[in-house]
């Protein structure tokens, strides 16, 4: 709305209230700088705020107050720009995460699941038919590295995380040893071992599931457990990339659904291809846009390769900054919404104040926000956002200092007009 009323550009220090799952990077009350502007291209952004890290690094290490502070900043990695630049789908291949810590950057992983199609081990081969995924990781040197019972704890974690299991095999001159070994011919194994770049010494922790989701949560924790044991997450290193285009839209199988993958007023990379499958779902037919489409001829995996002009900075495998480039065209934000069954009459209550805004004119525009709390938080070499904050809330988000959330007066809910409603009970 600034950018619509004429304002060319801003920035401003927010605070930001977010109902997120706790971690320790995360807390529920946040400070961000966000940075908004107009005819701004996606490198525009991008190159703008690589200047505003430099020189926060820079500037840190050039003050002579902080001579004596033993902080990673000071003492570690050169950080300046240009940054890498990683699409979403290098990431979640070799990394199974969006954003993938990249002092480990050799510890990658592997698809192993065209190998799983014709393999002779079925509980792979049941996973590869049914589209699901099988990937890798290979650990150097440590096939003698895990007992018996932590490489259990190992297979206990990933069940946790929904998996079925857990494979472990050891690489040795023969070829592969361990509890599925026996099930893979000879040639099978090396094709494994050549497809993975295996050595002998190594081991393989392999994962498997129908539901890909699954398999990238087992085995980005998996990586990172072996990054840590080798010792290669140093905290004076500052391994940073931007990620950038990541898909347009998210599916809920269960009920065929789309979500918007960043927020819904994310511009599209293929305005046009929105435009058609808009149409298309428009056409009715079906209780569901994606059921629409689906009909109208339009593949799911075509739907899910549209990409938005979203980017986020990573540095050592945590998110500092995101932003996007927005839609300013009226019936470009409506085409969204269609997809993603938000229909006109919704659209116009929930967000007539932007469609009318858009409807007068509005310059194309983006922007960029980065938590102040958690860039800090990487800079000192802490590891739990609450160190850098005063007065943090708990894990549960309470605030110990004041004891609330709690009741409050009645009087007092009276005068600013708010009623409380108890929870309902399970």
């Amino acid at each position: 709305l600034c950018m619509i009323s004429g304002l060319d550009r801003y920035y401003q220090v927010a605070r930001c209230f977010r109902d997120e799952d706790k971690r320790a990077d995360r807390q529920p009350e946040f400070t961000q700088i966000d940075i908004e502007m107009s005819f701004p291209t996606r490198d525009d952004v991008m190159e703008l705020f690589e200047k505003v890290v430099g020189n926060v690094f820079k500037g840190i290490r050039e003050d002579a107050r902080f001579k004596d502070q033993s902080w990673p900043v000071l003492s570690g990695s050169e950080v300046s720009p240009p940054f890498e630049r990683m699409s979403y789908e290098q990431a979640m291949r070799d990394y199974s995460i969006d954003r993938p810590d990249l002092r480990s950057r050799d510890l990658k992983l592997t698809d192993l699941t065209g190998w799983a199609a014709g393999c002779s081990f079925n509980a792979f081969k049941g996973v590869a038919e049914k589209q699901g995924l099988v990937k890798a990781l290979r650990c150097p040197g440590l096939a003698d590295g895990f007992s018996t019972g932590q490489l259990k704890n190992l297979e206990r974690d990933a069940k946790g995380m929904g998996a079925t299991g857990l494979a472990n095999l050891k690489v040795t001159d023969a070829g592969l040893e361990g509890g599925i070994a026996k099930f893979i011919p000879e040639a099978e194994q090396k094709a494994m071992i050549d497809g993975v770049g295996a050595k002998p010494g190594d081991l393989l922790l392999i994962c498997a599931h129908e539901k890909h989701k699954i398999v990238h949560a087992v085995m980005h924790n998996m990586r990172l457990l072996i990054a840590e044991k080798l010792g290669l997450h140093d905290n004076s290193k500052f391994a940073i990339c931007w990620i950038i285009d990541f898909p347009l839209f998210e599916y809920r199988e269960e009920d065929e659904k789309l979500f918007a993958s960043h927020h819904p007023f994310t511009l599209p990379q293929d305005v046009a291809r929105v435009r058609e499958m808009a149409e298309i779902s428009r056409k009715g037919g079906e209780p569901h846009p994606v059921a629409r489409m689906l009909r109208g001829g339009v593949k799911i995996e075509e739907i899910l390769a549209l990409r938005n002009n979203q980017y986020d900075l990573v540095i050592n495998g945590i998110e500092i900054a995101g932003g996007s480039i927005r839609m300013h065209r009226t019936d470009d934000q409506a085409d969204v919404f269609e997809l993603v069954g938000i229909g006109k009459e919704e659209a116009d209550k929930k967000f007539g104040f932007l469609m009318s805004a858009l409807d007068h004119g509005a310059p194309p525009h983006g922007g960029i926000a980065s938590g102040v709390d958690r860039l800090l938080m990487l800079l000192l070499g802490l590891d739990n956002i609450q160190d850098v904050i005063a007065f943090p809330k708990s894990a549960t988000g309470r605030d110990l200092m004041i004891d609330t959330p709690n009741d409050v007066e009645p009087a007092l809910l009276d005068e600013l007009g708010v009623k409380m409603i108890p929870k309902p009970e399970k």
